[in-house]
């Protein structure tokens, strides 16, 4: 499992994006250290996901800002949330978007 730090966003998909053959290999990622991401966080993450052999990328401790992003995007089926605190925010969200 890939662990990543500190904000996931435009600048720091650039610097990852150099080691992207490494990382993509993982199946994996640990969110656990990161404070935020942004649509280009949840974009590298996506095709992160896409690269995988199983087509789906597992994530440990998704920020809520991230979660929000891709239920917006729906690329939901692309991520497997391996923490109780992803699912339960993934929750959150959806009865939000159920309520509008």
């Amino acid at each position: 499992m890939e662990k990543l730090s500190g904000k996931l966003d435009q600048r720091s998909v650039e610097k990852l994006w150099e080691r992207k053959d490494v990382i993509f290999s993982s199946d994996g990622a640990d969110l656990t250290e990161v404070t935020s991401v942004d649509s280009a966080g949840v974009a590298f993450l996506t095709l992160w996901a896409k690269n995988c052999p199983s087509g789906k990328l597992h994530i440990r401790n998704m920020p809520e800002d991230a979660v929000k992003l891709v239920h917006l995007f729906r690329t939901e089926p692309l991520f497997v949330f391996s923490d109780e605190t992803a699912e339960s925010k993934e929750g959150v969200a959806s009865e939000s978007t159920a309520a509008e």
